[in-house]
């Protein structure tokens, strides 16, 4: 297996991590004599940033009865990527999503945004991912 996919793999890893955790961490790992360190921070939706590397982005939508229907987008530089959305429903025959989520890869230098109408810490949660490789 290359550096690159399992360097991904801890990447995808540490999202659900971040999902569950929900707190800003650092992880070190070395494979096979490349050390990567894995940044791991919450963002806001509807709040633009600046990449100043290269990392992912995952956004997480939870519906429930206070915010029944949430839509999430992610842009980069203006262009939608990615989109999800989640739905608690009471009405018979329909069905219910309660939590979807994307994760889209922002290029270094670029600005992204994760934009919802229901921007609520509960509805919508933004965490941002970058692999440093160690290069000494």
């Amino acid at each position: 297996m290359s550096k690159q996919i399992i360097v991904a793999l801890i990447g995808a890893a540490a999202t659900i991590g971040a999902a569950l955790l929900g707190s800003n961490w650092l992880v070190d790992n070395k494979i096979n004599n490349l050390k990567v360190t894995l940044v791991l921070e919450s963002k806001t939706a509807n709040h633009e940033y600046e990449a100043a590397e290269s990392g992912f982005v995952s956004a997480v939508a939870t519906a429930d009865s206070i915010h029944p229907s949430v839509a999430v987008e992610g842009f980069i530089n203006g262009e939608l990527i990615a989109a999800t959305g989640a739905q608690d429903s009471n009405v018979k025959g329909v069905p219910s999503i309660g939590s979807n989520s994307f994760t889209m890869p922002v290029p270094k230098d670029t600005k992204w945004i994760v934009k919802t109408a229901s921007a609520t810490e509960r509805s919508v949660v933004v965490k941002w991912f970058a692999n440093r490789p160690d290069t000494k």
